[in-house]
């Protein structure tokens, strides 16, 4: 069986810290690593019980989400891995358990299970037929296989589009294999779910479509009443919505 590495970048509050290390802590099947790198989780050492646990506390303030990703990358070679940054949980305790069953010795691909989007009680489950896309690429269910030659980094010169670029990079490399199968929660307000000014501009920089395409939620956003109307209005077609507990 292959190592399984997961991955935590911080650089939240502490309740979010800990609500991503409780849930990789309850899984069934445990990681052989769970390396934790950002600033000031060595409060994470009161609750270290497991062997598997690594910290990283010198990820220095001038650097950036894309660098402290580098360094776990650099540091996980011999592993597949999978990031499950601060905030985000596994969906559920059997998640490793899901995934490791599909990581072996002899695949060497890429691996995309769904996300879900939650934003308070209301969650976005992906529907099947974007699910099979291209455009899918979910961070927090993205698992790319040990390396064996060439490693991809985290491009900060690009900043919003590091992480679908990493993604690409790896498809194209190692190739992909998909399963309609939930295996982590993604919770909606950060950055790259709140079109701004920069964003804009990042997009633009790629291509005039994705950048009038964020533009145009920029302008919904804008014009919504509360946020939850602005994620219903940009997820419909592509998720189906639902509630949950909170």
């Amino acid at each position: 069986m292959s190592k399984l590495a997961v991955i935590t970048i911080h650089k939240g509050n502490k309740d979010d810290l800990l609500k991503t290390y409780n849930s990789v802590c309850q899984q069934k099947e445990l990681p052989d690593l769970h390396l934790i790198i950002g600033h000031n989780v060595s409060f994470v050492k009161r609750f270290r019980k497991k062997n598997y646990i690594k910290i990283i506390n010198n990820h220095h303030k001038d650097q950036s989400l894309w660098d402290a990703m580098n360094i776990g990358l650099k540091l996980t070679k011999d592993y597949s891995i999978i990031f499950l940054n601060s905030g985000d949980i596994f969906s559920s305790n059997k998640s490793l358990y899901i995934i490791k069953k599909k990581i072996n010795n002899k695949v060497t691909n890429c691996l995309i299970f769904k996300t879900n989007l939650i934003y308070k009680n209301t969650l976005f489950s992906v529907k099947k037929f974007f699910f099979y896309t291209k455009k899918y690429c979910p961070h927090p269910s993205f698992v790319r296989p040990k390396i064996k030659k060439k490693l991809f980094l985290f491009n900060r010169e690009v900043k919003l589009a590091a992480d679908s670029l990493w993604i690409k990079r790896n498809i194209k490399e190692f190739g992909v294999k998909k399963y309609f199968t939930t295996v982590s929660s993604h919770y909606l307000g950060g950055i790259s779910s709140n079109p701004n000014c920069k964003t804009i501009s990042y997009q633009f920089k790629f291509s005039i479509k994705e950048g009038m395409l964020e533009f145009l939620k920029f302008f919904i956003k804008k014009i919504s009443i509360k946020k939850i109307y602005y994620y219903k209005f940009i997820y419909f077609y592509k998720y189906k919505i639902s509630y949950c507990k909170k």
